[in-house]
């Protein structure tokens, strides 16, 4: 199993760098994916409603409420990036997403399903892993050996690729059914 270590030196081979013994020692090659890495992968996560990284909570409501409009707020967890339900699919509940808190007139416990943020990379799809060192051995290859055509490369690859895990990872679980009445209805 991949570990973060792993998935940098992937990237750093890439973008053309010498490799690290982890993303602490201090060189400038780990100083350049220390700072580059975890905004790269908490976006890409948070892109997409990827199933290696959604998670299931019920939210009890906080003690505070907010000071207009809706009843209630929920404070998320530490590790959301987005949320992608709440209440369920079918749910019509109104609620908005505001300073790390679920704000809603529904009433609690707030069923919320949510993209949390994953720092274990050897939990990412294989798909994901491949695309994410392609778009950081992209930065990489800006940020160490300033080698422009390589990153363009690199990105280029990295979001064919983002796109192969998206279809991948869509595949995975029934099929949703979505129905309207409005395409179907006599308008006369």
């Amino acid at each position: 199993m991949a570990d973060e270590t792993d998935l940098l030196n992937d990237a750093l081979i890439q973008a053309g760098a010498a490799t690290i013994s982890g993303i602490s020692e201090g060189t400038v090659n780990a100083n350049h994916c220390k700072r580059l890495y975890p905004a790269l992968r908490d976006a890409e996560i948070a892109s997409h409603k990827w199933n290696f990284s959604l998670k299931r909570v019920s939210i009890a409501a906080d003690v505070a409420t907010p000071a207009f409009e809706y009843t209630y707020q929920h404070s998320l967890p530490a590790d959301y990036l987005r949320v992608w339900e709440f209440n369920g699919l079918d749910s019509t509940d109104v609620y908005v997403v505001e300073n790390h808190k679920i704000l809603s007139s529904a009433a609690p416990p707030a069923l919320v399903v949510y993209g949390a943020q994953i720092t274990n990379a050897g939990l990412f799809a294989p798909l994901f892993y491949q695309a994410l060192t392609q778009l950081l051995g992209s930065k990489l290859s800006l940020a160490i050996p300033h080698d422009e055509k390589r990153a363009m490369t690199l990105w280029n690859l990295g979001r064919a690729t983002m796109d192969d895990a998206l279809a991948a990872d869509g595949q995975e679980g029934s099929i949703q059914t979505y129905s309207s009445t409005a395409l179907t209805t006599d308008v006369r």
